[in-house]
């Protein structure tokens, strides 16, 4: 019986165990390799082929993008850091049984090898099956993961299909994954990761680890994303039965029952779109926006699609929270200390969205103070909406006062009377200033599938660079 585990081979043996019998290495390669331009490689490549090789060689090619991607994974994929660590990429690769006959089980569109130290032991390996505009098949899949067990190696799963961490997979069902680890990415993960790398490029000015060549290839790689024609842009719509979804659950009376597919469809787009509103608030501010989750959610997408079906049940509301950083800088962002909660309500009834963040004023400065200068950081940032954004002051066990709009503040000072935010009665200093905003979306904007969502990620992200500015 012919060896099929890659784990613990070298890369000179890969051919045998991926039963490529009297097939050496270099003619392997020559035929197998990822390449950076695969247009004249064959006249059949298929616009997956193509994409999948130019991504697997961009990370062959940049090692701050590939640690970036591969670290988060497992601890074996965490030896791409070392020095001597080399990352192969493969595309293509046949699925042959023991006498190297093709096998109908199909083969993934990938392959991705590391090795480490003068030998080239592969330390980890992973299958990577790709999919533009069509999402992944179960039944496929599962296929895959029989193919990765045989071979003792991940599989990685990319599409347009969006979910919270690299750990959970977008697939509704069942699938056969024990003892194969099996990952996740978005083709907007991908982009949003790109950035982070080229953004950081930029503010240790390519110094060491980042080579000008290596960003200059990640940025050309980042432009054919955004290509229309790739076809792996941006979350813009929320499925064809959105607005009818909207209406049918809007109209329903308190407490009536409603449909298990309704709710499942509803909750279903809004993952995809809270992470993708994580990558927007990115591209958009260069603020590393989380979506913050349960341990639970993270690993399993039923786990936070179940919460937003119960708060669906419960009020005809989705509740989420990000957490957003006050500095663009990678230290700070990466600081619970500095980031800031933002809640957000949608709700259905009202065809409306509710942000509201809690800040902390100078505590140096007594209430009057505090308020003022407030007020002067949002005028200096041009906040703007003033009608809109409310502030509320919190004092000491959480005795607050009643919301007042930007624009009365505004009038008080200018007027020198007494702020709406400063009560003796509860005290000398505010503890927390919370500012919220409600924004009407209107019901033909929320059963639109991509009116809502344009709405949505405008409003979060105007209401995110107050709070960075403030």
């Amino acid at each position: 019986m012919a060896n099929n585990l890659i784990i613990g081979s070298t890369l000179t043996e890969l051919p045998e165990r991926l039963n490529y019998f009297d097939t050496e290495f270099e003619a392997f390669s020559d035929n197998k390799k990822a390449r950076l331009f695969p247009s004249g490689t064959s006249i059949k490549t298929t616009k997956e082929t193509n994409l999948t090789s130019i991504f697997l060689s961009t990370l062959t090619a940049i090692r701050p993008y590939r640690e970036m991607l591969l670290t988060l994974l497992n601890s074996k994929a965490k030896k791409i850091s070392n020095k001597s660590a080399q990352l192969h990429a493969f595309i293509e690769i046949n699925d042959l049984d023991e006498v190297g006959t093709k096998s109908d089980k199909g083969r993934p569109d990938g392959l991705l090898v590391l090795t480490t130290g003068k030998a080239q032991t592969i330390d980890w390996a992973a299958f990577v099956e790709v999919k533009v505009n069509s999402d992944l098949d179960g039944d496929q899949i599962n296929r895959y993961l029989e193919v990765a067990r045989k071979h003792g190696v991940d599989l990685i799963t990319i599409s347009n299909q969006i979910v919270s961490t690299p750990f959970q997979t977008p697939i509704q069902d069942k699938l056969s994954s024990r003892n194969v680890n099996l990952y996740h990415w978005s083709w907007t993960y991908i982009r949003a990761k790109a950035q982070q790398v080229i953004e950081y490029a930029n503010q240790i000015g390519c110094e060491i680890t980042y080579d000008v060549d290596q960003i200059y290839i990640l940025r050309e790689f980042m432009r054919h994303l955004d290509d229309p024609k790739v076809d792996v842009g941006h979350f813009t719509h929320m499925g064809a039965k959105w607005g009818t979804s909207v209406k049918e659950l809007r109209q329903l009376p308190n407490g009536a029952k409603i449909n298990p597919d309704l709710l499942d469809y509803i909750a279903t787009a809004w993952i995809h779109e809270e992470q993708d509103l994580c990558y927007h608030l990115y591209l958009k501010t260069r603020l590393k926006v989380y979506l913050e989750q349960t341990k639970s959610e993270k690993t399993s997408l039923t786990e936070r699609k179940q919460k937003i079906i119960d708060s669906l049940l419960k009020s005809k509301c989705i509740h989420f929270r990000l957490s957003v950083p006050r500095s663009t800088s990678i230290q700070d962002s990466l600081e619970n200390s500095k980031r800031k909660k933002v809640d957000i309500s949608i709700c259905f009834l009202s065809s409306s969205m509710l942000m509201c963040v809690e800040l902390e004023p100078n505590p140096e400065q007594k209430a009057v103070g505090q308020t003022t200068t407030f007020i002067n950081n949002l005028e200096k940032i041009q906040a703007g909406m003033e009608d809109e954004l409310k502030i509320t002051a919190v004092y000491k066990r959480k005795k607050k006062t009643l919301p007042v709009t930007l624009k009365e503040l505004q009038n008080q000072k200018s007027r020198k009377v007494d702020y709406a935010t400063v009560d003796k009665s509860l005290g000398d200093r505010i503890e927390v200033i919370e500012l919220s905003q409600l924004v009407e979306l209107g019901r033909a904007v929320f059963a639109s599938p991509t009116k809502f969502i344009t709405q949505v990620e405008t409003a979060v992200t105007n209401f995110v660079l107050q709070i960075f500015e403030a």
